[in-house]
């Protein structure tokens, strides 16, 4: 018994000073750069979304809808810019189909999984108006110009977004138009 307890003592005094040295294992939180976290966009990322989309029914069995892309680039950790298009039809007010290109920049505040921003625009629209109204296919060139507001949720490389958008249509409606803002991004 003096002999097993002697080797566990001698294999102590030698084991412990090799385990000790041993190579730690690597933590997978080093491998991520100091900083960088899920949400948090990086310079240069591009992102592409699906934003404000919508389609209804209009009486007699018309249908009307609008769906709305975007494509953009990091050009900062919170400043992105983007090109935005829309495609809408709507035949109740003899607007057959609308088609708008817009160049837009949104800036992001805070550095959490849900981000404010603020976005600006501007950008050109081409509406065509239905036939029943118009003789010879009236058509119109707009200008643009829209602000908005809202708040991003990220989650690794998807984006989910909700705010509130104002919009003027020069010489196409001459009216400010408040809808909402909703989209889901994905970026790379």
């Amino acid at each position: 018994m003096k002999a097993q307890s002697l080797f566990l003592v001698a294999v102590m005094l030698f084991a412990y000073p090799v385990l000790m040295s041993a190579q730690k294992a690597i933590d997978t939180d080093s491998l991520v750069q100091s900083g960088a976290r899920n949400y948090d966009s990086q310079k240069g990322e591009f992102h592409i979304a699906i934003q404000n989309f919508s389609f209804g029914e209009i009486y007699g069995g018309k249908f009307s809808g609008s769906v709305s892309t975007r494509v953009g680039c990091m050009i900062s950790n919170n400043d992105m810019l983007f090109i935005n298009g829309q495609f809408a039809w709507n035949p109740r007010y003899a607007l057959d189909r609308n088609i708008e290109v817009s160049l837009n920049y949104r800036r992001y505040f805070g550095h959490s999984a849900f981000k404010p921003f603020v976005q600006s625009g501007i950008g050109l629209g081409h509406a065509r108006f239905s036939d029943e109204y118009y003789i010879n296919n009236y058509k119109k060139l707009y200008g643009t110009f829209n602000v908005g507001t809202g708040v991003s949720f990220r989650y690794k490389r998807w984006g989910f977004e909700v705010g509130i958008q104002t919009e003027y249509d020069h010489n196409f409606t001459g009216r400010v138009y408040l809808k909402p803002l909703f989209g889901i991004s994905f970026s790379f």
